[in-house]
C-alpha cells in the first residue's frame, strides 16, 4: 500500500559526472569551493530493480526500483525520453519490499503492465551504494551533489559505481549544466547520462563493459517534433558519453569507433532538425563535431587497415619477410592514436563540448516558425524534410556505378547521413517500407565504404613506404610486405562493387516515406 504522496511535477533533472582520477573526494573539496558547507550527509542505500522476465519495462523505456534508505522503503518509477538530463519520475513511500498494483497506482506503469505482467515482476539486479550528499547554493539554482561509491550486483556478477550525481532542487536545467561546468573546471570529468538501472540491465545481459553499438530509439507516432527531438538526441548523447567513458578507461578501438558513429548520428539529426531546432549561431557546434569526427577517424583508419588488409595479408603470406613487422608498426600507430584520443577526452575541451551539446538541447525561445514546426506531428515533419533529401540523393547518384572515387566517397557519406536520419523512426513506418529504405542505404554505405577503406589503406601504406624510403633503408623487408598489402587493396573487382551499389539505388527509388502521424493528426 502506498504511504506517501507522489512527486508534484513528476520530473527529475540530473546529470552524472565521473572523475578522470577515479577519486570522488576531489568533488567534495570542489563543492566546498563552490559554496557548500559542512562535511555532507552520509548514508547507505540498497536498491532492488524489478522487471518482467522479458524485460517489458526496459523495452518500453521505464525502470522500477524499491530503495531501502534506513527504515524507509521508497518506490521509484522513471521514464526515458523526457530530455537528455530530464526524466519522468514517480516516487512514493511503500510498506512492502516488492511493487504491487496498489503501489503503482498513479504511475504510467498502470497502462504498461497488465495483471499478468504485474504478477510476473521479479528482482533483476540490485545496487549497494554509500552516498555522501552536499547542497550547493547558487544565485540561480539549488543543486544537490551526491557522491556515490558502491557496486551493481546481479546474476553473480558485479560492476563498480564511482560517480557524482547532480540533481536540480530548484532553478533551470541550464543552471544545472552551469554548476556541472564549474565542478568539472576543478575536477577533470566526463558526463554520463546512463542510469544505474541501465547499467544494471547491461550487467544482467552479460555486457557491462562493452561499447554501445545498438541505440534503442523510442519515437512513437503520437509524438510531436519537439518530443522526437528530445528523445532521439537523448538516446544519441547517452550512447556517445558511455562510449567516451569506456574509451577513457582503456576500452579500445571498438569504443572509439562507436563513439564516432554516435557523433555522425548527432550531426545527421542536427541537420534534419535544423529548421525547427536552431543549432547554429553564436555557439555553432557543427565545426567542433566535424573536427572531432575527423580527429577520431585517424585512429579508426589504422584500425580498419589492421583488421582487414593486414589481417588478410597475415593469413595469406604470414611467413613472408616483414609481414609481422608491418602489422606491428600499424598496431603501434593505432595504439598511439587511441592514446591521443584518450588525452583529448581527459581535457577541458571534451567536457565543454559535451555540456554544450546538452545545453543546445535545453535551449528554448523558438521563433514563431520554429514553434509551429516543433508542434507538428513528427511523421509529417519527416515527410516534409526527408522526401526532398531522398529525391536529391537519387538524382545525384543516378549513375552511381560511373562515379569517380571522390564522387563515390560523397555518395557514401550522403547515404550514411540519410540512413542516420531515417533509422530512429522505424516505428513510424510499416516494416516493409522501413526495410525498403534502410537496406539499400546500408548496401550503398557498405560497398562504397569497402572501396573507400581499400583506398585509404593504400594511401596509409604508400605514405609509410615514402616515410621509410626517406629515412632508414634497413626497412626493405617491411617494404616488401607493404607491397603485398597494397596489392590486396587493389585485388577486388571494383565493377562488382559499383554494380551492387547501383542495384541498391534502384531499390531505394521504389521506396516510400509514408510516416505515421499518430491518431491525433490535427496538431499544428
Amino acid at each position: 500500500m502506498a504511504l506517501g504522496p507522489m512527486m508534484p511535477d513528476n520530473r527529475e533533472v540530473e546529470l552524472k559526472l565521473i572523475p578522470m582520477s577515479g577519486d570522488l573526494e576531489h568533488y567534495a573539496r570542489a563543492a566546498k569551493a563552490l559554496g557548500t558547507s559542512g562535511k555532507g550527509r552520509t548514508r547507505r542505500l540498497h536498491s532492488v530493480y524489478f522487471d518482467t522476465p522479458k524485460l517489458k519495462l526496459r523495452r518500453k523505456g521505464y525502470s522500477l526500483r524499491i530503495r531501502h534508505d534506513g527504515r524507509k522503503n521508497i518506490q521509484t518509477v522513471k521514464s526515458s525520453g523526457a530530455g537528455a538530463i530530464m526524466r519522468g519520475e514517480w516516487e512514493c513511500a511503500v510498506a512492502t519490499d516488492a511493487p504491487s498494483k496498489d503501489t503503482l497506482a498513479g504511475t504510467p506503469l498502470c497502462d504498461v503492465l497488465g495483471d499478468r505482467d504485474l504478477s510476473n515482476l521479479r528482482a533483476v539486479f540490485s545496487t549497494q551504494v554509500r552516498r555522501r550528499t552536499f547542497v550547493i547554493m547558487r544565485p540561480d539554482a539549488t543543486v544537490e551533489l551526491a557522491l556515490d561509491i558502491g557496486e551493481i550486483q546481479g546474476d553473480g556478477r558485479s560492476l563498480p559505481i564511482c560517480e557524482a550525481e547532480l540533481e536540480l532542487a530548484s532553478g533551470t536545467p541550464t543552471a544545472l549544466l552551469s554548476c556541472a561546468r564549474d565542478l568539472a573546471s576543478i575536477v577533470p570529468s566526463l558526463p554520463v547520462l546512463s542510469s544505474k538501472g541501465e547499467r544494471g540491465f547491461r550487467l544482467s545481459a552479460g555486457s557491462p563493459q562493452s561499447a554501445v553499438s545498438e541505440l534503442s530509439f523510442d519515437v512513437t507516432p503520437g509524438m510531436s517534433t519537439e518530443q522526437a527531438i528530445q528523445s532521439t538526441f537523448s538516446t544519441c548523447f547517452t550512447g556517445l558519453f558511455d562510449n567516451f567513458a569506456l574509451l577513457a578507461a582503456g576500452g579500445g578501438g571498438e569504443a572509439l569507433h562507436q563513439a564516432r558513429v554516435c557523433i555522425r548520428r548527432i550531426r545527421a539529426l542536427a541537420s534534419l532538425f535544423e529548421p525547427a531546432q536552431q543549432w547554429r549561431g553564436d555557439n555553432d557546434l557543427s565545426p567542433r563535431l566535424r573536427w572531432l569526427t575527423q580527429f577520431l577517424g585517424a585512429s579508426r583508419e589504422v584500425d580498419v587497415l589492421c583488421e582487414t588488409v593486414l589481417a588478410a595479408l597475415g593469413a595469406s603470406y604470414g611467413s613472408a619477410p616483414g609481414v609481422a613487422d608491418l602489422r606491428a608498426v600499424f598496431e603501434t600507430r593505432g595504439e598511439h592514436a587511441r592514446e591521443t584520443a584518450i588525452d583529448y577526452l581527459k581535457s577541458p575541451a571534451a567536457l565543454e563540448l559535451s555540456l554544450d551539446l546538452l545545453g543546445a538541447l535545453a535551449r528554448t525561445s523558438p521563433t514563431p516558425q520554429q514553434a509551429e514546426l516543433l508542434q507538428m506531428p513528427i511523421g509529417r515533419y519527416l515527410r516534409r524534410e526527408l522526401r526532398p533529401r531522398l529525391k536529391s540523393f537519387l538524382k545525384r547518384c543516378r549513375h552511381i556505378e560511373r562515379l569517380d572515387p571522390p564522387e563515390q566517397h560523397e555518395a557514401r557519406v550522403r547515404a550514411k547521413k540519410l540512413r542516420y536520419m531515417i533509422d530512429p523512426f522505424g516505428a513510424l513506418l510499416a516494416r516493409r517500407s522501413f526495410s525498403s529504405l534502410i537496406e539499400p542505404l546500408q548496401t550503398i554505405q557498405r560497398v562504397l565504404g569497402d572501396l573507400n577503406d581499400r583506398r585509404t589503406g593504400e594511401a596509409l601504406l604508400m605514405s609509410y613506404v615514402e616515410e621509410v624510403l626517406g629515412g632508414d633503408s634497413g626497412g626493405s623487408r617491411i617494404l616488401f610486405a607493404a607491397g603485398l598489402a597494397t596489392a590486396l587493396c587493389r585485388a577486388s573487382d571494383t565493377k562488382d562493387v559499383t554494380d551492387s551499389a547501383a542495384a541498391a539505388r534502384s531499390r531505394l527509388e521504389r521506396s516510400d516515406l509514408d510516416f505515421d502521424e499518430g491518431e491525433d493528426s490535427g496538431l499544428a
